[in-house]
């Protein structure tokens, strides 16, 4: 919900479940209070996990709702998951790895603050960003670091990435569809 709280419902009945507060409001203005928990949740391996703006990553229990760890990110995007990592880009665009067991952060890179990166997508040893100018950044997924670059016929962050078998394709703000190869 837009007042960071998170909450399971019956699907049946439509009761409430549990609810857990993942970010609390801080600040005097509207603006300041905003803690918004924006994309798709990630459930990956009995684990929950989510982020939300001004507010913090967190590891959920599903069936409980029991915080399993919790780290101070804001971040308008879901996290992804690959392996052992949790990732996510924070507000100011930097790209953060945590470990999914206790939270632990791994790794971080500022290379492209403030570019309006995508939420991260991780497949075969590799992660993507696509930026606001139609870059899509490939990173190692160990220590963050940048290997390769390639720039798409359009412009803006877009939806994100859909992977078909080894191509990842992308959709960008403009409504242009690219193909990547990932071979």
């Amino acid at each position: 919900f837009a007042n960071g709280k998170l909450v399971a419902f019956d699907n049946k009945q439509g009761k409430v479940i549990w609810q857990q507060r993942i970010s609390a409001p801080k600040g005097r203005s509207d603006m300041e209070r905003l803690v918004d928990i924006d994309g798709p949740l990630q459930l990956v391996d009995g684990t929950l996990y989510v982020a939300g703006y001004q507010g913090n990553l967190t590891a959920v229990e599903p069936l409980t709702g029991r915080v399993l760890w919790q780290q101070p990110v804001s971040s308008y995007t879901a996290p992804s998951i690959y392996g052992a990592q949790v990732f996510v880009v924070t507000d100011k665009d930097t790209i953060m790895a945590y470990d999914r067991q206790d939270g632990a952060e791994l790794w971080r890179n500022d290379d492209f603050l403030h570019r309006g990166l995508s939420q991260v997508m991780a497949s075969d040893g590799a992660l993507m960003v696509l930026d606001s100018l139609g870059y899509v950044h490939v990173l190692e997924p160990n220590a963050g670091m940048a290997v390769g670059r390639y720039k798409l016929g359009h412009k803006g962050a877009g939806v994100g990435f859909v992977r078909h078998g080894s191509d990842v394709f992308v959709l960008g703000q403009d409504a242009s569809l690219s193909r990547l190869s990932l071979n």
